[in-house]
């Protein structure tokens, strides 16, 4: 029989940190917190019309190719397609002023018609991270 698994979020609980460390008042790991302190993190959502969902899927998939490619620094990123038709998600971290997106070639390319692939313009947001799990 296995042992009894210990119970989560009770009174008086922490969630502990590297080596162990419990962290008084917080969530999240010491590494969390560097890691969020260290980006900005933007979230842009757009829906495509639905004749270019794929075309969009295509180009996204270019970028990530050369991402893999170059494997620049200081950047996560992460784009999802949501269930309501043609609905993109973008999330973007990077260190402050460096984003390297925009000197890409295929980055470039996806944006060059992007306006005739969306039903409305792209909303850019910053965003907060209030908690990640394995995120990134």
């Amino acid at each position: 029989m296995a042992a009894p698994r210990p119970t989560q979020g009770g009174p008086g609980s922490r969630r502990k940190g590297i080596g162990g460390r419990r962290l008084p008042g917080r969530s999240v790991s010491v590494r969390s917190v560097v890691y969020i302190g260290m980006t900005n993190i933007h979230v842009i959502r757009y829906t495509t019309r639905p004749e270019a969902v794929q075309a969009n899927t295509r180009l996204v998939a270019g970028v990530y190719d050369e991402l893999a490619a170059l494997r620049p620094d200081g950047l996560r990123y992460a784009t999802l397609l949501l269930p309501a038709a043609g609905t993109f998600l973008h999330v973007v971290a990077d260190e402050a002023g460096a984003s390297p997106l925009p000197q890409l070639g295929a980055f470039r390319e996806f944006q060059r018609d992007l306006a005739d692939r969306v039903l409305a313009p792209p909303l850019r947001e910053a965003a907060t991270v209030v908690g990640a799990y394995r995120f990134g």
